[in-house]
């Protein structure tokens, strides 16, 4: 880790923060609400670093387990101390539509309610924020969330529009200020190829990441207000490039911004240098993997339709969806350290629906980051 907070940095009447930062995060949440003077430390900025440092970066995740009902979620732990989270939309009881789940940022929840209406939550706090749109347009492209609790306890909402026909436009809403801003004109996106799904923004380091269906990212750079288009590694199976349904999974190791797809049976793992944003990424394989010898150990394990979720512990390890479950894969000794149950329920209507896991359909979480956003 880049920087490593001490608790020396905290400020000196601040004696119980060493032993808050062991606490699990419904714990500390609580503790919020014991005096002024343990908020002050919770909401301390230096706190919120330490504290981080020591929860791993995923803790769990939610995923769609229904084909019929895409509003159905199940919650399931990788972390040992995660508290269970069995109804995150509980917060949402006053709607009179459902609420899908669109994507995950930190320890925040964003849905879709309908065919447009917004809402942000954090489960842990069972509160919620409606986005309202203040303005009119032909079109979304894309949208996500920005929030890191290392910077701002505040969140941003990034979204793509078609204004008129060809004409796009990137606005942003603040919760802080609880309003858009005016937007401006853009033109990285005019003739692209659509992303896989609008709503899955990866925000990484302060950047927001939508893979294209052209193997493109569209990135932007939520603090500098600034965006482009990056290639990505081609894959190709035998002499030609390799089509896919669903998007890669994307991580940060250091200052690099690593990229996974698995083809086959194969792992490609790239990596590239994050920032400053370029336009031509200058990708270099990682890990190139065959899970063959994962199924020799592991006869029960299925990897057909198997696909990369999310990195794990600074890129070190990831999740891959397996037949009714997802795997905790560790590189470097190419061992499986956890599995876990994730079956979906797949209805008579739709038995040739794919019953392992899609990246569209699964949701990391990260309970301790959460908290800081109250």
């Amino acid at each position: 880790m880049a920087h490593q907070t001490s608790i020396e940095s905290l400020p000196k009447d601040l004696c119980c923060a060493e032993i808050l930062t062991r606490l699990d995060p419904e714990s500390l949440y609580n503790c919020k609400r014991v005096s002024k003077s343990w908020y002050e430390i919770i909401k301390n900025r230096s706190f919120t670093q330490l504290y981080s440092e020591k929860r791993p970066k995923v803790t769990a995740f939610f995923f769609q387990s229904s084909d019929m009902y895409p509003e159905k979620l199940q919650f399931v732990s990788v972390y040992p101390n995660q508290e269970s989270i069995s109804d995150p939309p509980s917060c949402l009881g006053f709607l009179d539509s459902p609420a899908i789940l669109q994507n995950s940022c930190n320890g925040l929840l964003l849905w879709l309610v309908g065919n447009s209406r917004i809402i942000v939550s954090n489960p842990l706090a069972s509160r919620c924020l409606p986005i309202y749109w203040t303005f009119d347009f032909l079109g979304i492209f894309a949208y996500g969330v920005g929030f890191d609790p290392l910077v701002s306890d505040h969140f941003k909402f990034v979204v793509f529009v078609e204004e008129t026909k060809g004409c796009f436009k990137v606005k942003a809403f603040a919760s802080e200020e609880l309003s858009w801003n005016d937007g401006r004109e853009t033109q990285v996106v005019v003739n692209r190829a659509s992303p896989y799904s609008c709503a899955r923004g990866v925000y990484l380091n302060g950047v927001l990441y939508w893979e294209l269906r052209d193997n493109s990212l569209l990135a932007y750079d939520v603090g500098n207000e600034v965006e482009c288009v990056i290639r990505l590694p081609p894959v190709r199976k035998k002499t030609r490039n390799v089509e896919f349904r669903e998007p890669g999974c994307l991580g940060v190791w250091k200052d690099k911004l690593c990229y996974c797809r698995v083809v086959g049976t194969v792992v490609h793992v790239w990596q590239t240098k994050q920032m400053p944003l370029a336009r031509s990424g200058n990708w270099g394989i990682r890990h190139k993997i065959n899970l063959c010898g994962v199924m020799r150990m592991y006869p029960e394990m299925k990897f057909r339709g198997s696909q990369a979720l999310a990195f794990l512990n600074d890129c070190r390890e990831i999740l891959l969806s397996i037949k009714h479950g997802v795997i905790e894969f560790r590189f470097g000794d190419n061992s499986v350290r956890n599995m876990y149950k994730a079956r979906r329920y797949i209805s008579r209507k739709n038995v040739d629906a794919d019953d392992y896991i899609q990246p569209s359909m699964f949701f990391p979480f990260v309970q301790s980051l959460a908290l800081f956003n109250l």
